[in-house]
């Protein structure tokens, strides 16, 4: 019988927490993305396009907690490499802190 655990990290997950609830990851992005740009505000107008466009494509995806402007952004950082959620929206903030299990019988 193998078992896997995987013991939850009380200060991490506050700190997690902290940085997704608090938006710090969403604005640690724009200022990465800012850095690469020369005209910041060509920058923030183009965002602003690719946002528009991306509620002309599909209305009906955005309005609740998805939104085209942090959509857009999420699309530049995996383009740049970095994985962010599509429009920074977890579909289950906890399920990766939850402790888990995993029994494996050989009978």
């Amino acid at each position: 019988m193998m078992q896997y655990k995987h013991e939850r990290a009380p200060f991490l997950e506050v700190q997690v927490r902290d940085i997704w609830e608090t938006g710090k990851l969403v604005m640690h992005d724009i200022e990465r993305l800012k850095l690469w740009e020369e005209n910041t505000f060509s920058f923030a107008m183009e965002l602003a396009a690719e946002a528009n466009e991306l509620v002309k494509k599909d209305k009906d995806a955005y309005g609740g907690k998805k939104k085209p402007l942090l959509h857009a952004i999420s699309n530049r950082m995996n383009e740049m490499g970095f994985y962010r959620p599509e429009a920074y929206i977890r579909p289950d903030p906890l399920k990766h802190l939850i402790k888990r299990e995993i029994h494996d019988d050989d009978d």
